[in-house]
């Protein structure tokens, strides 16, 4: 009866630990720089109830820790404070649904005083409070020193001839970033059609060729990223 009685209350803890909801958002600190796309993961699990669980982002700045700025919520259209409203009225900062159970945050122009600590809360959808309902992470946001150049040539040459074109990329910033850089060819002839990628270095030092860039790339010739 004593040897029951035990599998019984293990039988209960384990289903009590099974069902306790955990939040967990991407990993940070998160570097990035001013004006870049930003996005943020955000993910719950171990709820009994509610097929399709909301998300409510906020941050905290560096300089008031303690005061919650809300930015964002999948369930309550007014939530965002001042501060943010006009960025999610015009869609600057939006809120991607990738499951019921896992949305990310978009910033796509990240601002410098975004940086802060962000924080991701999934209301509770179940009868009683189990487990974690938030997850917090760090943004960082750095100046974008990223600077391309490219002495001017005119260059006449023969098919089949060797051609060497050289391109410097620098940046100023003691954070540790990745770059890649790209060369691409526009035709004089229609100046509005896509660029086509001749050869990219990417981040990881991966040389590859390429072939036709999507018109959203703008094709900017030497670029970095």
């Amino acid at each position: 009866m004593a040897t029951g009685a035990l599998l019984f209350a293990c039988a209960l803890l384990g289903g009590v630990a099974v069902a306790q909801r955990v939040v967990t958002l991407q990993s940070g600190p998160l570097v990035r720089t001013e004006g870049s796309h930003v996005t943020i993961l955000c993910n719950v699990t171990g709820y009994k109830e509610g097929m399709e669980q909301d998300f409510e982002w906020s941050m905290y700045l560096p300089s008031v820790a303690d005061r919650e700025i809300r930015i964002i919520s999948t369930a309550q259209l007014n939530y965002a404070y001042a501060v943010y409203s006009q960025r999610v009225n015009s869609k600057e900062i939006y809120v991607e649904r990738l499951s019921g159970d896992s949305a990310m945050l978009h910033i796509t122009k990240v601002q410098a005083n975004d940086q802060g600590l962000f924080e991701c809360y999934t209301p509770n959808t179940d009868g009683q409070y189990l487990g974690s309902y938030s997850a917090r992470t760090n943004l960082t946001v750095i100046a974008d020193s990223l600077t391309v150049t490219a002495p001017a040539q005119t260059l006449s040459k023969v098919e089949g001839d060797t051609l060497q074109l050289t391109c410097e990329v620098s940046r100023t910033t003691l954070q540790h970033t990745h770059l890649s850089v790209g060369w691409y060819l526009r035709s004089p002839e229609d100046a509005a059609s896509p660029p086509q990628e001749l050869v990219t270095l990417s981040r990881d030092f991966v040389l590859r060729s390429g072939g036709p860039v999507p018109a959203e790339d703008g094709g900017r010739g030497p670029q970095a990223g």
